[in-house]
């Protein structure tokens, strides 16, 4: 089993005991109400249509190709630094087994930032949508072999530069993938960014926004870093 799919079954069992917790329905009519509080619609993918690259960082411990990439992880204050620093989105990782995430780092940097909200885990059950809205998230990371046929219902093209059953990584996806997608989608370069160059190249490329995570966590001033990606996308 590669990587993914272990991480899938994982999440499976994950949901399923969150479903003794707080039924389906409930979930469901709790979405409802936080869909009716909020005040503008589509707002992470409105985020991402400016002028120049677009930039979603990432709020993330760990991985399993990295491990632990944060020993100190203040993640409330890491997302008020991108904030500052310009970012256009934010995305959290919530998957607790192998990323070290949490529903609640999620919660909390909702009540302190007014950023669009990505929710980044391993969607494999409908319920999880519902359930990242509760959460405050605004849009959550859809993997395509992993979905079910509802959930691919979105508007937002995330070119994912890892190869998720080996967790390696090659950013040039993007460019292939680039000239497959009309022009009109949002398109997201997601993973492996490490610097500024790589931005500009896809910027070249038609590339609307870049997901950054692990270059951000391992900057010593994030804030400063937020800005030269942005700088470097206009």
């Amino acid at each position: 089993m590669n990587i993914l799919m272990e991480i899938a079954e994982k999440t499976k069992e994950r949901v399923e005991k969150q479903k003794l917790e707080v039924s389906e329905d409930e979930i469901k009519a709790l979405a409802k109400e936080a869909m009716k509080k909020q005040e503008k619609k589509e707002v992470f993918y409105h985020a991402l249509r400016g002028e120049g690259i677009q930039c979603i960082c990432e709020v993330k411990k760990a991985s399993p190709s990295k491990g632990i990439i944060a020993e100190e992880f203040p993640y409330v204050e890491i997302a008020k630094d991108y904030e500052t620093g310009g970012a256009s989105a934010i995305s959290v990782l919530t998957e607790p087994f192998y990323f070290f995430g949490s529903n609640e780092y999620l919660k909390e940097i909702r009540k302190n930032v007014s950023l669009p909200i990505l929710r980044k885990d391993f969607t494999v059950d409908d319920y999880q949508i519902y359930e990242a809205k509760v959460l405050g998230a605004d849009a959550c990371l859809l993997i395509v072999s992993l979905m079910s046929e509802e959930c691919l219902k979105h508007r937002l093209e995330l070119a994912h530069s890892l190869n998720l059953s080996a967790f390696s990584v090659d950013v040039q996806n993007s460019r292939r993938l680039r000239k497959s997608v009309p022009p009109e989608v949002v398109f997201v370069s997601e993973s492996g960014i490490s610097n500024v160059e790589q931005v500009k190249a896809l910027k070249q490329q038609g590339v609307d926004a870049v997901l950054v995570g692990e270059m951000l966590m391992r900057a010593k001033d994030r804030v400063e870093a937020v800005k030269n990606l942005k700088a470097a996308g206009r």
